[in-house]
């Protein structure tokens, strides 16, 4: 599985201010959770990009 998260944090307004991209099995790999009891009836989420902003104030 390949995951990428990149982040740049700054301050806006005087609040500190993050955005933020994560790529989450970007190849669409078929995986599993090894740990769990019922890994071969649920796989693990398929290709996932997520984009956002997170604000502290």
């Amino acid at each position: 599985m390949l995951n990428l998260r990149l982040s740049y944090t700054t301050r806006l307004n005087g609040l500190a201010t993050q955005f933020y991209l994560k790529g989450e099995n970007l190849g669409n790999q078929l995986a599993y959770a090894h740990t769990s009891f019922i890994k071969h009836a649920a796989p693990l989420a398929g290709r996932n990009i997520t984009l956002g902003v997170r604000i502290a104030f």
